[in-house]
């Protein structure tokens, strides 16, 4: 608490809030139309060209009786529904983190101080909305209200980053993209194949090891002109082992060409993605860029989930006996102590919960 009153406030109030981590639709920032009512604003955005989710909202409900995953994604049934359904199970939540924020939005940003339950749904769900289609609710006028000055997005290599050209006019705020590459290292993923394709199409480059690696190069030095300071790498444990680039492509080749099959955990994806990690901080290094990696999680754990609604919708989990410093330390050892001149900046960060 002294933490915060003595240094994160006074600090919030002098320079504003510097988020950089998240995964805003720029779109509809740019776009800056008002949120139709609280449910789209709140939990479930099923626009395909604004589409966001709370997945820890709708999955911890969704443990909940009475409400589901399928209630909260059909189509059929009205965001009214949805929002009564969900406020009649929401006290059970009372004491996680989500009920706090969502309570902590409410008040915040609606001026709401009632706490969500099967008797105060339609109350909130009308003054929630009546406050939406106020001037100071839209988009942008949010991001001011709270005091954002740098905002960070996450995206993926083959981004356009059109929107961040167009969100150079929003005056107060500045929005720079962040180097996501997960899509092209993960050999495990089904995907993958085609992910590769899609990169070396943009950048006229073989679908080949060297080619995938100069079309990343390609996309990387397009970020870092649009302004991204930052690369994001997704990982189940820090990969940092040194790989020759002789093993890293066979790996390739056995994935790509053979269309051998390996798993999260196997030997293969763990040099692959290690030598992919040696790549991206030396291109951070030469472009000044800082290497961002959050690990320990599995994702689409929930294949259920995974294969009826797809990624981002709770079906992540924690993993266990993560090896951290044998993976990294030889990331570590090149571009972060002294074997470089140019050290680079490393932010490291577990995903526990």
């Amino acid at each position: 608490v002294k933490l915060y009153h003595d240094v994160a406030a006074p600090l919030r109030k002098k320079v504003g809030i510097v988020d950089t981590h998240t995964h805003h639709n720029l779109r509809q920032i740019v776009e800056n139309e008002s949120f139709p009512n609280i449910w789209r604003a709140e939990v479930l955005e099923t626009r395909e060209e604004y589409k966001n989710c709370d997945h820890y909202i709708i999955q911890l409900a969704a443990k909940l009786p009475g409400f589901s995953q399928a209630l909260a994604r059909d189509p059929q049934i009205s965001d009214y529904d949805k929002w009564v359904t969900l406020c009649k199970v929401f006290p059970i939540l009372e004491g996680n983190h989500v009920h706090q924020w969502m309570h902590l939005d409410l008040k915040r940003m609606f001026g709401i101080e009632e706490l969500l339950s099967a008797g105060t749904a339609d109350r909130v769900w009308k003054k929630a909305n009546d406050r939406l289609k106020q001037k100071d609710m839209l988009p942008q006028a949010i991001l001011k209200k709270i005091g954002a000055r740098i905002i960070f997005t996450t995206d993926d290599p083959i981004d356009d980053l059109v929107y961040h050209k167009m969100a150079k006019n929003i005056e107060g705020i500045t929005f720079l993209p962040t180097f996501r590459p997960d899509a092209y290292c993960n050999i495990f993923v089904d995907n993958w194949k085609l992910n590769v394709k899609r990169i070396c199409k943009l950048t006229e480059q073989d679908t080949t090891f060297k080619g995938l690696i100069e079309a990343l190069k390609i996309r990387h030095s397009y970020f870092a002109e649009m302004g991204a300071k930052a690369s994001d790498h997704g990982l189940l444990e820090p990969y940092g082992l040194k790989i020759s680039q002789e093993r890293a492509e066979e790996i390739f080749q056995q994935t790509y060409n053979k269309e051998e099959k390996f798993n999260l955990r196997s030997i293969e994806a763990k040099e692959f993605i290690s030598y992919m990690m040696h790549q991206f901080c030396a291109m951070n290094q030469e472009k000044g860029m800082v290497t961002q990696i959050h690990y320990g999680a599995v994702r689409n754990a929930n294949r259920y989930l995974f294969k009826k609604w797809g990624t981002d919708v709770g079906g992540d989990i924690s993993a266990e006996n993560v090896n951290i410093v044998e993976n990294i330390s030889p990331l570590l050892s090149r571009f972060f102590s002294g074997e470089s001149d140019n050290q680079g900046h490393l932010i490291l960060y577990p995903l526990r919960w």
